[in-house]
């Protein structure tokens, strides 16, 4: 790790040489806590923290380096291996095989664990995207009661965004097309145009024009469900019972048919664009949260992006 002055002198800060490193994040300065009269590390930081396969079991512990002497100072053992770190000003999230584990990025103490987590088919068996304040991962089943409106419940429901934007392209192609080929762009016909099918959008979200849906909440809480995303606030507690997880949780809802591989946050921490394990079909949501919790909230389908 080099540091880099303004006047372009490059110095070394740290280097590593006890194993190959699995991860490497650099926490940036946490935010203070009114409830917490000092940081414990303030003398030390810059804080860096490393997952490597020094020990015996290997990337089962995580080292927090400081930049400024080099030393360990502090070291945490977990059982299993660590799949993922991702760091903000309020929080350090460790990702394990169906395990989320939140440390607090002022004492470095776990203060909450989520455990109901689906494993991917994809490179990243526990996607997680950490923004912000928010931290978006991939639940194991939909639960009725948290369920915000809006998200994308059928694999070829289009974006109202893409829609505009094909009829547009449509549009272009003169004046002489335009009785035949925008017709048939919002005749309903699959065949004639790959954006259009039986799906109104709505403000919060798309849903079938018929009565049928891809989810069956009937079997909610009996079989694991692929596709289903949670986004929760790191800075608050969130409750262990299952029955009662209102508190904390900003929104819930479908992303995809089909499992989530990959999550990401903007820089504003409120667009999410969420992909599943075909890889071709990714989707952007802009999240509304509601002060009276996630079943209020409403979660706007923006974009489909196809490759």
């Amino acid at each position: 790790v080099w540091g880099v002055s303004v006047n372009g002198e490059a110095t070394e800060l740290l280097s590593w040489f006890h194993g190959t490193a699995k991860f490497f994040k650099l926490l940036p300065s946490p935010l203070t806590d009114q409830n917490q009269k000092q940081d414990p590390f303030a003398h030390r930081r810059p804080l860096a923290a490393i997952c490597d396969g020094a020990s015996s079991a290997l990337f089962c512990s995580i080292n927090f380096l400081s930049l400024r002497g080099g030393e360990i100072v502090k070291s945490i053992k977990f059982k299993s291996s660590v799949l993922d770190i991702a760091v903000n000003r309020i929080s350090v999230v460790i990702s394990f095989l169906e395990k989320i584990a939140i440390f607090n990025a002022l004492t470095l103490e776990n203060y909450h664990t989520i455990t109901t987590c689906y494993v991917s088919p994809g490179f990243n068996l526990n996607p997680i995207a950490l923004g912000p304040r928010w931290l978006a991962y991939s639940e194991q089943r939909l639960i009725p009661n948290l369920k915000s409106a809006g998200g994308c419940e059928v694999e070829s429901a289009p974006s109202y965004t893409a829609t505009v934007l094909n009829a547009a392209k449509t549009l272009s192609q003169g004046l002489r097309e335009l009785s035949g080929s925008v017709a048939s762009s919002f005749s309903g016909n699959l065949s004639t145009s790959p954006l259009t099918s039986s799906y109104m959008p709505l403000a919060s979200g798309f849903h079938r024009s018929d009565s049928s849906s891809s989810i069956n909440s009937s079997n909610a809480g009996e079989l694991l469900q692929p596709g289903i995303v949670t986004i929760v606030d790191v800075e608050t507690k969130l409750s262990a019972d299952e029955a009662d997880r209102k508190d904390g949780i900003i929104a819930h809802f479908v992303a995809h048919p089909e499992s989530i591989v990959s999550l990401c946050f903007d820089s504003s921490g409120v667009l999410l664009l969420t992909a599943d394990r075909k890889g071709h079909r990714f989707h952007v949501f802009r999240i509304q949260p509601h002060l009276l919790g996630s079943s209020y909230a409403s979660v706007h389908h923006l974009y489909v992006l196809y490759r």
